[in-house]
């Protein structure tokens, strides 16, 4: 979605900022009136659920250097989100 300078109500030789955009998504029906809050949660979920995906295909790996390579992956990941 593209949005224009009308439709951010930003008066002209204002640059657009990051408060200007955050109110206009929350307003605006196309965005479903989200918060910053609620598009920041789904990201999250989906970092939490990777690791569990991951574990769950190397139960059911038989490859040897395949259940290696998940392994590295599974721990890297779950190193990189206990930081």
């Amino acid at each position: 979605m593209h949005l224009t300078r009308e439709e951010t109500r930003v008066p002209k030789g204002r640059h657009f900022d990051v408060v200007d955009v955050l109110q206009w998504c929350e307003q605006d029906r196309r965005c479903h009136r989200l918060l910053l809050t609620d598009l920041l949660i789904a990201p999250m979920q989906l970092c939490t659920k990777v690791p569990l995906l991951l574990n769950n295909i190397l139960q059911h790996t038989a490859d040897p250097l395949d259940k290696l390579h998940l392994s590295a992956c599974l721990e890297a990941l779950e190193k990189s989100l206990s930081q």
